[in-house]
């Protein structure tokens, strides 16, 4: 199953506007759920919202996650929490309430939550300082989360990782099942909840739903202790000092994806019908690239950066165990027969950046329009370029060219000769 299936290798990475407090959200819970129980979880008909619990809803994804839900459910379905104060802008944004381990059930009730949404985690780089404090969030805690899901009936996400994958799982593409064998703390107790899920729902019933998330890259949050937070952190740096220590070496790839494309899966996987998940847990279709590529995208805008590379040996250590230098939940075919020929130029577009740009022509001021009619500045390449590029990430590809004189035709008489429409 893809749940995100974007191509953004060729795609400028830069397109982006210019220790959250780690703490344990929930824990164990003494209660058990009998051997012999039988849950199911709640459904919706077209005219009943969900109504959704986020916890640890400070943290990079939360809000984030919130503001798309309250659009697609409703402002006050969806209920942020956390251990911690909100700025003034979350809380007047829609509801949000304190929510630790002792208190959880009684939100469950007291709101009528049927989606649980569990964010509560220390990540790869924090959990190595500390592992005690990495097991008791991110395994112990997990305890009484599964067992309120499971007593109420909810449909719950708990997020995994890259970091679930060690130096003895295949890559390039990792698929959803195989070998795991994580050596961090981070990882392993990440596997924990895909198992532990997975046995909740063969178990008791339980809807559990579960994405390894990437290196996620955001603008409007800070880095929270992962190996991947280099990603993050190297555009405030840039914009705010105009220099940047990276902790990783110059080549080491990783896997990454951006926020939007990230809560754009994880709601896609949560509204998905329960029939059509074949299993608990899936991969996320992702790019990939080195600090090295990252740094010379960012200087293409801020050709005066400087970046010094001061590796840190345990977040090198573990940026190598992560199995994966580009994720493919599913590979089809491993061929394709083209219609155009090899070297046949074409503006393309993203569909996220097409659809932002409609949305921003549609919400301009009148008065600011000097015409009716505008291009949008897009890259441009070839079959040959796509082709090269998607083979340094499944090398063994088959490409075929087979002309059909009427599409290379249309597409011969299109203006393509650059990356960057002009208007006039």
């Amino acid at each position: 199953m893809s749940c995100v299936r974007a191509v953004r290798g060729l795609a400028p990475i830069c397109g982006f506007q210019s220790l959250a407090v780690l703490s344990r959200c929930v824990s164990f819970s003494p209660r058990q759920v009998a051997s012999d129980a039988s849950f199911h979880s709640v459904s919706f008909s077209e005219s009943d919202h969900p109504r959704v619990l986020i916890t640890r809803g400070l943290g990079q994804l939360g809000v984030g996650l919130a503001k798309l839900l309250r659009k697609q459910f409703g402002k006050y379905n969806v209920i942020l929490s956390d251990i911690r104060k909100p700025p003034a802008h979350v809380y007047q944004s829609g509801p949000f309430i304190f929510s630790d381990y002792k208190n959880l059930c009684e939100i469950v009730v007291n709101n009528h939550i049927s989606w649980l949404i569990h964010y509560s985690a220390l990540l790869s780089a924090v959990g190595e300082a500390n592992v005690s404090l990495a097991c008791d969030v991110n395994i112990t805690g997990l305890h009484n989360v599964l067992d309120v899901a499971t007593e109420h009936g909810l449909r719950l996400f708990i997020p995994s990782t890259i970091g679930a994958f060690g130096p003895m799982s295949p890559r390039n593409p990792t698929p959803d099942l195989c070998i795991q064998c994580p050596r961090a703390i981070y990882g392993v107790s990440k596997v924990h909840p895909e198992l532990m899920g997975e046995y909740y729902h063969h178990r008791y019933g339980l809807d559990f739903r579960c994405l390894r998330y990437p290196g996620i890259i955001s603008a409007d949050s800070q880095p929270s202790g992962g190996t991947t937070d280099y990603a993050v952190q190297i555009f405030h740096d840039a914009v705010e000092a105009g220099n940047f220590v990276c902790n990783l070496r110059p080549d080491t790839r990783l896997p990454m994806m951006f926020v939007d494309d990230c809560l754009r899966a994880t709601l896609e996987v949560l509204e998905a019908p329960a029939e059509v998940l074949s299993m608990r847990t899936y991969n996320i279709s992702t790019m990939s690239f080195t600090p090295e590529d990252l740094e010379q995208e960012i200087r293409r805008h801020l050709p005066d950066l400087q970046v010094t590379y001061e590796t840190d040996p345990v977040r090198q250590a573990i940026g190598e165990n992560y199995a994966v230098q580009i994720f493919h939940d599913a590979v089809e075919a491993g061929n394709f027969v083209c219609n155009l020929r090899p070297d046949t130029r074409l503006p393309m577009m993203f569909v996220d950046d097409c659809l932002r740009a409609t949305l921003e022509v549609l919400e301009a001021p009148a008065e600011v329009l000097s015409m009716r009619t505008y291009n949008i500045s897009t890259m441009s390449f070839t079959p040959e370029d796509l082709e090269q590029e998607i083979r340094r990430h499944l090398p063994d590809l088959q490409v075929t060219y087979e002309t059909d004189p009427v599409r290379q035709a249309i597409g011969e008489s299109r203006t393509h000769q650059s990356s960057a429409i002009q208007d006039v």
